[in-house]
C-alpha cells in the first residue's frame, strides 16, 4: 500500500466516523461498509493516478469507483463530497454541485459539502455570460465561505480566501474583518497578514500596511511580503526603508523587473542618484524600450545637473511611453525651466492644463491632483518671472479645485507670493484667513507663524507653533521652522539650542541634512565660522548632490573673502545643480566681486537681480559692483531699491545696522555726484 493510500484508509475511517457523529445514517437502505471500504480504496487509487498521468480515463475510473462505494452505503455524506470533490476536479461543476446539495438537504451544517460548493462557484468565476450572473456567482460563492468560516473556524484557508473573495465584490470592510479573524486564530499566519496589508495599501492606509507587514519576522517575509512593505514605506515616504525591503524582495527573486523598477525609483527618491540610474539600467537591459525607465533617468541627470543627458533621455521616454502621458511634459516643463527658458515651460504646462481640463469642471480625486502639480509649478515660474498678480491669478485656480489638502496648500502658496512681492502685511492676512478656513494645515501654520516672525514678532510666532505640536504632535517641519524665526529675529541662541536638540532625534537622512545646514547657518551668522564649515562639509559628504550646502558654504567663504577660488568652485557646484536660482548666481557674482574680477562678477549679478528683484542684500551687491565699476547712478539706483525693500525682506543677513550703514553710503555717493555736476 503506497503512502498516500494508507493516509487515504485513514481519512475514511475518521471522516465517516465525523460524519456518523454530525448526521446520524437513515433508518432506510442497506449498509455493505466492507464493500464500501474496497471501493473507495481503489477510487482512491485511481484518483492518484489521474494526478500523476493527467489521464481523464483513470480520472473516470475513479469516479465509477465512489459511486459503486456510495452504491454499498448510500447515505454516507463523506462520500458524497469525495465524489464531488473529483466531478469538481474534472470541471462537472453540475454534478459536483448535485453532490454537495444532496449532503446538506441531509445535514446543512456539513461543513466539507459548503466547501465543495463554493469551490464549484468559484469556478465560474469568469465565466459568466453578463455581469449580473457573474455577480450573483460571487455572492454564492460567499455566501458558501461564510457558513464555512461559522462551521469551521479552524479552516484559515478557506477564511482567507473568503477574504479575497470580500475583496474581488468590493466589500472591503467585511474582508479585512476576515483577515482579522483569521489572525485572531492565527496570529503568524503570512498569508492573513499579506493580504490585510494589500487591502490597507488600496485603501491608502499606509502607516497600517507597514505595521501589519512587520509583524512578518524578515525572514518569513518572502519576496512578496518585502515587496509590499517597501510600496507602504514609498507612500508614506520612508524611502530609505522601502529601498531596503525591495533589495531583500530581488535577493529573493532577482529576475523581476518590476520590483528592481520600484528598488530603483526607491534609491532615487531617497537621493542615492548614481545607484538608482545603475539600477534603471539593469530594468533597460532586460526590457530596452520601457519609457518609464528612460524617464526617471532624465528626472535624475536633471537634478544632477546634466541637462544636454536629461534631454536625451527624456526623447527615448517619449518614444516609448503613451502619448497620454502626463508626466512626460510635465518633466519637459521642469527641464526647460531649468535651462532657462520660462517661456516654453509655461506654454508646455498651459498645454497640460489645457489637455486636462473636463468641461464641467469636476474632476476625480487623482486628475485634481495632477492639475494641482500643474498649477502649482505653472505659478511657481510666474513668481519667478516677477510677474506676481498672474501668480496669485493660478494659484487662485489651484484652490478652486477644492479637495482636501489642495486650497490649504493654494492659500500658502498666494501668501508667499505676496510675501515676495514685498506685501508683508498683505501676506499675513491671507495666511491668517487661510488657517482660519484649513485650521489643521501644517504648512498654513508656520508660514503664518513665519510670516508673523518677520513682523517681529518672534515668541508669539514661536508660541503658536508650540500650540500646534501639542495638539497635533511634534514634527522636524514645525521644529525647523521655529530655528528659521528665532534666526529671522536673530535669537541665535535660541535657535543654535533649537536645532542642537533636532539633530539628537532619530531623523531620516533627509532631515538630517536640512538640520545641518540650517545649525550651520545659525552659526555662520555668530560668526562661529569654522562649526559653521564642518556641518557643510558633513552634509556634503553624505549628499554630494546638496545644491544650498554647496552655495551656503560658498557664500560664506566669499562674503569673508577666504579661499575665494574655492568659494567659487563650491558655488559652481550648486549652479550646476540649479543654473536659474538667483540666489546662487548672486553668490557668484559676489565670490568675484571679492576676488576684484568684475568683468565676471556682472553676468551673474545682473541676472540675479532680475530673479530677485526685491531681495536687498543681491541689490546692495550690485551696487557694489557699478560703484567698482564707475556705473554711480546704477549703483545708486540699485542701493535706493534695496532700502525700499528692505522692511519687508526676510533676508536675515540685511538687518537695521546693515541698511544703516548703506545709507550712509548711498548719502555720500549722492553728495558726490551732486558736487560733480
Amino acid at each position: 500500500m503506497t503512502l498516500f493510500l494508507f493516509w487515504a484508509s485513514c481519512a475514511y475511517l475518521s471522516q465517516a466516523s465525523a460524519s456518523a457523529t454530525q448526521s446520524p445514517e437513515p433508518s432506510t437502505g442497506i449498509k455493505d461498509g466492507a464493500g464500501s471500504y474496497y471501493h473507495f480504496m481503489l477510487a482512491r487509487r485511481y484518483e492518484e493516478l489521474a494526478g500523476i498521468y493527467g489521464s481523464e480515463h483513470y480520472a473516470n475510473l475513479s469516479v465509477s469507483q465512489f459511486q459503486k462505494a456510495i452504491s454499498d452505503d448510500p447515505h454516507s455524506l463523506y462520500l458524497h463530497v469525495q465524489l464531488g470533490d473529483i466531478y469538481s476536479r474534472m470541471r462537472r461543476d453540475a454534478d459536483a454541485k448535485a453532490q454537495a446539495k444532496w449532503v446538506l438537504k441531509e445535514n446543512p451544517n456539513y461543513a466539507p459539502a459548503h466547501r465543495l460548493l463554493g469551490e464549484v462557484y468559484l469556478h465560474g468565476l469568469g465565466q459568466m455570460a453578463s455581469q449580473q450572473a457573474e455577480k450573483a456567482n460571487l455572492e454564492k460563492a460567499i455566501h458558501q465561505y461564510a457558513l464555512l468560516a461559522q462551521l469551521d473556524p479552524q479552516d484559515t484557508k478557506s477564511a482567507i480566501l473568503l477574504g479575497r473573495l470580500y475583496q474581488l465584490d468590493d466589500q472591503p470592510e467585511e474582508a479585512a474583518e476576515t483577515f482579522r479573524k483569521v489572525l485572531q486564530a492565527d496570529p503568524n499566519s503570512a498569508s492573513a497578514l499579506g493580504y490585510l496589508a494589500r487591502l490597507q495599501l488600496n485603501q491608502h492606509q499606509f502607516k497600517e500596511a507597514e505595521q501589519t507587514l512587520e509583524k512578518i519576522p524578515p525572514g518569513d517575509r518572502g519576496a512578496e511580503a518585502s515587496t509590499l512593505l517597501g510600496a507602504a514605506y514609498m507612500e508614506s515616504g520612508a524611502y530609505d526603508q522601502a529601498a531596503e525591503n525591495f533589495k531583500a524582495a530581488l535577493a529573493m527573486n532577482p529576475v523581476n523587473p518590476r520590483v528592481r523598477a520600484q528598488y530603483a525609483e526607491a534609491l532615487m527618491r531617497s537621493g542615492k542618484s548614481d545607484e538608482a540610474r545603475e539600477q534603471f539600467a539593469e530594468v533597460i537591459k532586460t526590457d530596452p524600450q520601457n519609457g518609464q525607465a528612460y524617464l526617471r533617468l532624465a528626472q535624475i541627470d536633471q537634478s544632477m545637473g546634466q541637462f544636454q543627458q536629461a534631454t536625451q533621455q527624456l526623447d527615448k521616454a517619449k518614444k516609448f511611453l503613451p502619448g497620454d502621458d502626463l508626466e512626460v511634459p510635465y518633466t519637459e516643463a521642469q527641464l526647460q525651466d531649468a535651462l532657462g527658458h520660462p517661456d516654453a515651460a509655461i506654454k508646455t504646462l498651459q498645454g497640460l492644463l489645457a489637455k486636462t481640463a473636463a468641461p464641467d469642471g469636476k474632476y476625480s480625486e487623482d486628475e485634481r491632483e495632477d492639475r494641482s502639480i500643474f498649477l502649482e509649478r505653472l505659478g511657481m515660474i510666474y513668481s519667478d518671472q516677477q510677474d506676481f498678480s498672474q501668480a496669485v491669478a493660478t494659484f487662485r485656480e489651484m484652490e478652486a479645485l477644492g479637495g482636501e489638502d489642495i486650497p490649504a496648500r493654494a492659500e500658502a502658496l498666494i501668501a508667499e507670493t505676496l510675501e515676495g512681492e514685498g506685501q508683508l502685511p498683505q501676506a499675513v492676512d491671507e495666511a491668517g484667513n487661510g488657517l482660519r478656513s484649513y485650521p489643521k494645515s501644517k504648512s498654513l501654520n508656520i508660514l503664518y507663524a513665519t510670516l508673523l516672525g518677520s513682523e517681529g514678532h518672534v515668541d508669539q510666532a514661536v508660541e503658536k507653533l508650540r500650540d500646534y505640536m501639542k495638539a497635533d504632535g511634534a514634527s522636524v517641519q514645525m521644529e525647523r521652522a521655529i530655528v528659521e524665526i528665532y534666526l529671522q529675529g536673530r535669537r541665535y541662541r535660541d535657535a543654535e539650542n533649537v536645532a542642537q536638540q533636532l539633530l539628537q532625534k532619530n531623523l531620516g537622512q533627509s532631515d538630517r541634512e536640512d538640520a545641518q545646514v540650517l545649525l550651520a547657518t545659525v552659526y555662520d551668522q555668530q560668526k562661529k565660522y569654522g562649526l559653521a564649515e564642518e556641518q557643510y562639509k558633513a552634509v556634503l559628504a553624505s549628499n554630494p548632490l546638496d545644491a544650498e550646502a554647496y552655495n551656503d558654504l560658498g557664500y560664506m567663504l566669499a562674503d569673508r573673502g577666504v579661499n575665494l577660488p574655492q568659494s567659487v568652485n563650491y558655488i559652481k557646484h550648486a549652479l550646476q545643480l540649479q543654473p536659474n536660482n538667483g540666489a546662487y548666481l548672486d553668490s557668484l557674482g559676489w565670490a568675484y566681486y571679492k576676488m576684484s574680477r568684475y568683468d565676471l562678477a556682472r553676468p551673474p549679478l545682473e541676472r540675479a537681480a532680475r530673479l530677485m528683484a526685491n531681495d536687498p542684500t543681491v541689490l546692495m551687491h550690485l551696487g557694489n559692483l557699478y560703484v567698482k565699476l564707475g556705473d554711480k547712478q546704477e549703483a545708486m539706483d540699485a542701493w535706493r531699491r534695496a532700502l525700499k525693500n528692505y522692511p519687508s525682506a526676510l533676508d536675515t543677513s540685511f538687518g537695521a545696522a546693515q541698511a544703516n550703514k548703506l545709507k550712509k553710503r548711498l548719502h555720500r555717493l549722492e553728495r558726490q555726484l551732486a558736487k560733480n555736476k
